[in-house]
């Protein structure tokens, strides 16, 4: 036997292909000068090698990636197949059906026949090889902190540092079955399996790999960890109120030091307990008298401090508000706060006592457009005149202040009032029945008392000529300009003036509204073209029987006589008659009758008159005759004379 030249297979064995020479039967040697003779039904065929099948390729994964090397879970899909040389590998996915020179993974479970098949041979026998292809990264992680300590639970301000991989909406953790989760190592800037906060601020980022080796997307969660316990506070009164830091107080507010010793942290809580630190709150509300209160601060990441212990006592009973009034409403209305009268009274109006505590400190305010300042009240207070507005409080031995007042209103006023312009009457020449109107203006309104009564309201004294007369009070109470009348009478003649003073009967007044009376002298008006005619015409009538005509005379020239001034009434030849002299029966009865003349002397005539015996009157009717002299006086009586024949 003579070995052939070796051949190194795939997986680095040497294999060796042995030659036999051709033996008869029974292991001897043929003559090669003896050929077998084919039988007559054979075929005679042309003589070639045919050589054994290759054996069953070996199979593996190229990459069996993830955690295992072993497992046949990968994220590489490609197979490795060892072949003797110049073989093909075939594979079939169906159980040997259908062969393919080719294989491309499915994800999942796989499940594949391989073989191989050599020149010159048959397919070797299959080897079955399995695997689970899986590429598909998984889902990135939800990571949060496990705790978020501190007031917030969102802020990711923490003393524990520990991370979650729970998904807050499912509840569940966001990491696969047998899937690792690496943690970024920013220092060594490697994925670690584990992760350890550092104090202050951390950056964090965090993956998993699942079996097969597919990494998912990085998730980053950035947190500040802080597990430093602040100090316990530095606490005292807000308000020491009374005497400075014994603690004996009217403000029953607490300070936490924000700077030195003891500061309160900038972002931290202060928080309290009343009842020895069992519990705790973000507030804390002192009760009358004695209080124990435990203080401490708990900082963003939920570290509390030792507590602080602190005593006070505190007052919250503050003296009763004041009642404010004046202690005088002087004037005509007593509820007005317009007066005289300046001081003020702190009685109650219910009680009729005062609502001032004995040994209270008083202060009041005067309300001003730039703002109020507290002064104290036997000190400085006196009101001005004019407005004013003002409010009180007090202030008990404990400090405690009183609320405020009500401010008080009023308007002080101590200077009386006084005629600043004095109006003569219209200048002109005036009539009887015509009034002389005289009007004082005074500095500030004024009230009249009593408004009626010709003899008993004020006045002022007026000359017309030689004569004395008076004007009386008309109007204008509760303003500051005030109207006095006099009514021209019969026979007033001359020039006007008036005295520079106001007149007062008994119980009369004028006052302003705060009750100072007014001054009563003032500057007289300028009457200089204020005069006076009221020296009214008279008529008289003398009848002329044989001219048959009547002549009226006047005291002083008039105008305005007609016909139908007069009246005719009598009797002639037994017929009676009364009509005016325009009556058209007088035509008939008496006869035309007619007007002439002007001036101080006029003349009626009648053409004709009745025969026959008789009288008759002739009447000169004065009202509504219009008969007025030259500056207006009327005719007021009547003038009249009697015809007898």
């Amino acid at each position: 036997m003579s070995a052939s030249r070796p051949r190194r297979s795939s997986f680095g064995r040497s294999w060796s292909f042995l030659r036999r020479p051709a033996t008869g039967g029974r292991g001897r040697p043929l003559d090669p000068r003896r050929r077998p003779v084919p039988a007559a039904h054979c075929e005679r065929l042309e003589s070639r090698a045919v050589l054994a099948a290759p054996p069953a390729p070996l199979v593996s994964l190229v990459q069996d990636t993830g955690a295992s090397a072993t497992d046949r879970i990968t994220s590489v899909g490609a197979l490795s197949v060892t072949t003797v040389p110049d073989a093909t590998a075939e594979y079939s996915v169906d159980g040997g059906k259908a062969w393919a020179p080719s294989f491309a993974p499915q994800a999942g479970l796989n499940r594949v026949l391989v073989r191989q098949t050599a020149p010159g041979s048959g397919p070797s026998a299959a080897t079955s090889f399995s695997f689970t292809y899986d590429d598909a990264a998984p889902a990135p992680l939800v990571v949060s902190l496990k705790l978020d300590t501190g007031a917030s639970a969102g802020d990711r301000v923490t003393r524990d540092g520990t991370l979650s991989l729970v998904s807050p909406v499912t509840k569940k953790t966001s990491v696969e079955t047998a899937a690792t989760v690496q943690y970024f190592n920013g220092i060594t800037l490697a994925w670690d399996a584990t992760y350890v906060a550092a104090e202050g601020l951390n950056t964090v980022k965090v993956r998993q790999i699942d079996r097969a080796g597919n990494a998912s997307p990085e998730s980053t969660l950035e947190f500040t960890l802080d597990k430093t316990v602040p100090t316990a506070p530095a606490v005292s009164l807000a308000n020491d109120t009374s005497i400075p830091d014994d603690r004996i107080t009217s403000v029953g507010t607490l300070l936490a030091a924000t700077t030195g010793p003891g500061a309160v942290e900038a972002t931290a809580a202060v928080q309290y307990s009343t009842n020895g630190g069992k519990t705790w709150s973000g507030g804390f509300a002192a009760k009358s008298g004695a209080n124990a209160v435990l203080v401490r601060q708990v900082d963003l990441a939920g570290n509390a401090s030792a507590a602080t212990g602190f005593t006070f006592t505190f007052d919250a009973s503050p003296p009763a508000k004041l009642q404010l009034a004046l202690a005088a409403d002087t004037g005509a209305s007593k509820t007005d706060r317009i007066t005289a009268d300046g001081r003020l009274s702190f009685s109650n109006p219910a009680t009729k006592r005062s609502s001032l505590e004995a040994g209270a400190a008083l202060q009041y305010a005067v309300l001003q457009p730039d703002g109020v300042t507290w002064s104290d009240w036997a000190a400085s207070f006196a009101p001005a005149d004019g407005d004013n507005t003002v409010k009180a409080r007090q202030t008990d031995k404990a400090g405690n202040v009183s609320p405020e007042s009500t401010p008080l209103s009023f308007t002080l006023v101590r200077q009386p009032p006084s005629v600043v312009a004095a109006t003569a009457p219209t200048a002109k020449t005036y009539v009887s029945g015509q009034s002389l109107e005289f009007t004082l203006t005074f500095s500030r309104p004024v009230t009249v008392g009593p408004t009626s009564g010709a003899t008993a309201v004020p006045y002022l004294d007026l000359t017309v000529g030689g004569s004395s007369r008076r004007a009386t009070y008309v109007s204008g109470s509760g303003s500051a300009t005030l109207l006095f009348r006099a009514t021209i009478g019969a026979g007033d003649f001359g020039p006007v003036s008036v005295a520079g003073a106001i007149g007062l009967p008994p119980n009369a007044f004028i006052r302003d509204l705060a009750g100072n009376a007014a001054a009563a002298t003032f500057a007289p008006p300028d009457t200089t073209a204020v005069l006076v005619d009221a020296l009214v015409p008279v008529a008289s009538i003398s009848f002329d029987a044989a001219t048959r005509s009547a002549t009226i005379f006047f005291t002083r020239p008039v105008t305005g006589v007609d016909v139908g001034d007069f009246r005719i009434r009598g009797s002639i030849s037994n017929t009676k008659f009364d009509l005016p002299a325009t009556d058209p029966l007088i035509l008939n009865q008496v006869g035309d009758v007619t007007v002439s003349g002007g001036g101080s002397q006029w003349t009626l005539s009648v053409d004709s008159l009745p025969p026959g015996n008789g009288s008759f009157t002739l009447v000169l009717v004065a009202a509504g005759s219009g008969i007025v002299d030259a500056v207006g006086n009327p005719l007021r009586a009547n003038a009249s004379t009697t015809v007898i024949r």
